[in-house]
């Protein structure tokens, strides 16, 4: 209780600037109140990156990767890495949205840790790291550990899409369940996954997941 009082779980979304030489663009981020999204909060992120929709802004302009391949893990691997570093220099790419979700009796999926880091790491080395919010789509994301790798390998952001639907398929053999009840459902799902991270973060003695993001502790 005493460590909650001083940590958080505040996440944000765009481009990064450099904070010693403050302008009015370094308000142009978004905020999210936890790095697990939500089916709503992952559709709100995606339409300001839409350039179809009114509230579309170039600093949040989104691309979805599949991580899905059929043969070569190693090249597959690197050729997504390529096809990332591209769209965000030469197509102003700032949400970056990998998604394990192609799954199919033809294709594999990477593991999606590997993938994070992978992509975070060229993004280093081609120094963009900082124009870029890294979202992890994945049905790899099942409790707070496993989310705690995402975002210590890069991600920003989580969205458990199979634990979701996991718990909407519990909620749907109970009967009788009134609206509230099932809101809660999901409301205790989530509240257990940030009160994960913030334990798995207050034993390393950090405060922020800012601060826990690509720190690759583990």
């Amino acid at each position: 209780l005493r460590e909650r009082v001083v940590m958080s779980l505040n996440t944000g979304f765009g481009e990064i600037h450099n904070i010693l030489d403050e302008n009015p663009e370094h308000a142009q981020r978004l905020k999210s109140v936890s790095p697990i999204l939500t089916k709503d909060k992952l559709d709100v992120l995606l339409s300001y990156g839409d350039e179809k929709h009114p509230r579309y802004k170039p600093n949040y302009k989104a691309k979805t990767f599949s991580t899905a391949f059929e043969k070569d893990l190693r090249n597959s691997l690197q050729k997504l890495a390529d096809e990332v570093v591209k769209a965000v220099k030469e197509e102003g790419i700032r949400i970056v949205i990998l998604d394990d979700r192609d799954l199919s009796q033809y294709k594999k999926t990477m593991p999606m840790a590997l993938v994070v880091g992978k992509i975070n790491q060229t993004l280093l080395k081609e120094k963009i790291r900082h124009l870029v919010s890294i979202i992890a789509v994945s049905g790899e994301v099942y409790d707070s550990h496993s989310a705690a790798v995402m975002i210590g390998y890069g991600a920003s952001a989580v969205y458990p899409y199979l634990l979701f639907a996991t718990v909407f398929e519990s909620i749907k053999k109970q009967k009788d369940l009134s609206a509230y009840e099932i809101r809660n459902e999901f409301k205790n799902v989530y509240k257990a996954l940030n009160g994960g991270l913030l334990k798995i973060m207050s034993k390393m003695g950090i405060s922020t997941i800012a601060s826990y993001r690509n720190s690759a502790l583990f």
